[in-house]
């Protein structure tokens, strides 16, 4: 089945060796927000998008897409 950007969002995460409370701290929003992203209880704001790419090295089209490279 293709992924959805909760389970990339993860992925991403788990990838940097990261806990839900350190990857928020990283693009300054709180554990709950990742955690509700991670399970699809809320959609990832445009501005949670743009901070993930830029700390993370995340090719945008991957992470809402599926489509190419996970890192630019």
């Amino acid at each position: 089945t293709m992924k959805e950007i909760k389970d990339r969002l993860k992925a991403i995460r788990i990838d940097a060796n990261m806990s839900q409370d350190e990857f928020g701290k990283t693009i300054g929003i709180s554990r709950s927000q990742i955690s509700c992203y991670e399970k699809g209880l809320r959609d990832i704001t445009e501005r949670s998008l743009n901070d993930i790419c830029r700390e993370f090295n995340v090719n945008k089209e991957w992470l809402l897409t599926g489509k190419g490279e996970m890192y630019i």
